[in-house]
């Protein structure tokens, strides 16, 4: 039996936004190793770029044209340079002087990757004619090109070897996001533990939500609290808040509202909803409806942002029902347990409050054979 495989790929992205394959990138770094393998699991150690889902991908019909189609219109709603919580160095107290002159603003770049449900860790059939699309929203940094890294894992098959449901408690708020990264310290699913005692060299941890949980997702990302709890909160309350702070213009002079109106409705928000909803597979048909039907009746740009900004339209956010997140032993002897960045965290992001108050999460010890 031929044990998982794990290799280090190294990508240097030229600009700050590109969608780059990485298949031909993965086969002249890995000297063919994975070859033998029938599934690879790519896994990203970023948060501001991430791998496109194969199911998304498919839909997209492997294309990378349109690929960058869906990440500009996703950029178009959360906009470079809009006033982000997140980019208010002074604000950011775990950052000493130095390191606020050196952060990047980026809040923008972390919506769009959670927005498109981008993953940290999925997995392809490994097939050299398909391509794998690595998304980086942030390669490039005051002149800076950044160094990405993902780690690739070849495997044939995969088993649970462990599961556990947990009743996780929610705030008494609609909008909240849980880091859910104790989640590994449970007595019922202590992972170093259940590593060991299952002989899991390279698996996953898979996070579903139950069956039953509505207005709820899942992500990877920074928990950061001003990006966490100001801009992704104020997102998921008003889903075009900061394209809005771009609108401001527009309303500075409201004789020429009327067809200008109507026009960045008609062109931008449904080309938006048009290319992201559709796309991942989110129900919007009474969304088309308001904005068609404020598009030809309302004269304010204002007001037709404020009535469609609802909770409602959250839904099209791609936000994930399961994530899965490499873990293992992959230096066989070193650390055992997440494969993660720095700032990487699992992520519950909820809109609206549930019936009771705690959310459903399966969760899952997978080990790679």
């Amino acid at each position: 039996m031929t044990p998982p495989k794990a290799i280090s790929l190294k990508l240097v992205p030229t600009r700050r936004t590109q969608v780059m394959d990485v298949v031909s990138a993965m086969e002249s770094q890995s000297n063919g190793v994975l070859t033998p393998y029938q599934k690879l699991l790519y896994c990203s150690m970023h948060t501001t770029a991430g791998y496109l889902d194969p199911v998304m991908a498919a839909k997209l019909e492997d294309r990378r044209d349109a690929v960058e189609a869906v990440v500009q219109s996703a950029k178009r709603l959360f906009p470079s340079g809009a006033p982000y919580w997140h980019d208010r160095m002074h604000l950011r107290s775990e950052l000493s002087d130095e390191q606020k002159l050196r952060e990047p603003h980026n809040a923008d770049s972390h919506l769009v990757y959670i927005s498109m449900g981008l993953g940290s860790a999925v997995t392809y059939d490994n097939d050299p004619e398909r391509s794998v699309f690595f998304v980086d929203l942030d390669g490039t940094c005051n002149g800076l090109h950044r160094q990405r890294r993902s780690v690739i894992v070849g495997y044939n098959t995969q088993e649970c070897v462990h599961e556990v449901t947990v009743d996780m408690p929610m705030p008494d708020k609609p909008v909240v996001s849980v880091n859910l990264a104790d989640l590994m310290h449970r007595s019922d699913f202590d992972l170093e533990s259940l590593l060991v005692r299952h002989r899991v060299r390279a698996g996953t941890v898979v996070l579903m939500l139950g069956d039953d949980e509505e207005h709820v997702g899942l992500t990877v990302n920074e928990f950061e609290p001003l990006l966490i709890e100001n801009d992704l909160a104020g997102v998921l309350d008003n889903p075009i808040h900061y394209m809005k702070k771009e609108a401001q213009g527009i309303v500075q002079d409201p004789r020429s509202l009327p067809k200008r109106a109507k026009k960045y409705l008609t062109h931008d928000l449904m080309q938006i909803i048009n290319e992201i909803v559709a796309t991942v597979g989110r129900h919007t048909s009474i969304l088309h409806r308001v904005i068609e039907r404020l598009g030809r009746s309302t004269p304010y740009l204002e007001r037709v942002i404020e009535y469609v900004a609802t909770t409602s339209a959250s839904r099209w956010m791609g936000l994930n029902r399961s994530i899965s997140l490499l873990a293992g032993d992959l230096d066989e002897g070193g650390d055992r347990g997440l494969v993660m960045g720095t700032y990487q965290s699992p992520i519950l992001i909820q809109w609206r409050r549930p019936q009771v108050p705690s959310r459903k999460i399966r969760v899952q010890l997978m080990r790679f054979a």
